[in-house]
């Protein structure tokens, strides 16, 4: 039987909260009318859920002693829930700079029919790029150390992210890109304000 210190009880409570806090968000989601970002706020809450999940499932079977137990296993919990988890970190980075897209089309082209002719190349995109990352990175780390998977007192993460070149760079690249984009679309949704 694990045992839960103070901090995992802790940090088990929070991120039970905000699962439920998701899937609560997912209801609502469904069970409201149709608007122009109701598809793609529903893959937010899908990546947001399913990365969520994915990165509490081994603190809640080993507790305390998940450095210890972590790769005791074969195939390990934690190797697999880090892999898994890692997919859906991008897309929950890359959906609100498309939902800044959306709004700034809707303001800019007095159109609300941007996710109808956006959704679809905007979800292949960010699903299959997450997809090639997840695989690009578990082809890259298949010879080091537990897959390149090491286990923290609350979650399993990548083994010396400092050395992983890739990891830093593709994560700078894209979350620096989607901020840029978005200041630029907030920028001109800005200056388009005062121009009216």
């Amino acid at each position: 039987m694990p045992t839960y210190s103070p901090l995992v009880i802790l940090f088990i409570s929070l991120q039970s909260i905000s699962i439920f806090s998701v899937i609560f968000l997912i209801i609502v989601l469904f069970k409201s009318s149709y608007y122009f970002t109701k598809w793609t706020l529903f893959q937010v809450y899908i990546a947001m859920l399913s990365y969520e999940l994915f990165s509490i499932i081994s603190l809640i079977i080993y507790g305390d002693d998940l450095i210890d137990k972590a790769f005791n296993t074969s195939p390990s919990i934690c190797i697999i829930q880090y892999k898994i988890a890692l997919f859906f970190f991008y897309p929950v980075c890359i959906f609100p700079a498309i939902l800044v897209f959306y709004q700034w089309y809707a303001i800019s082209k007095d159109s609300l029919n941007v996710e109808n002719s956006c959704f679809w190349y905007s979800i292949i995109c960010t699903w299959s790029g997450s997809f090639i990352y997840a695989v690009v990175n578990a082809f890259l780390s298949r010879n080091e150390k537990n897959w390149g998977t090491m286990a923290t007192r609350l979650y399993c993460q990548a083994w010396n992210v400092k050395e992983k070149w890739y990891v830093f760079y593709v994560y700078v690249i894209i979350v620096g890109s989607l901020s840029f984009i978005s200041l630029c679309f907030a920028g001109t949704y800005k200056f388009f304000i005062i121009i009216t």
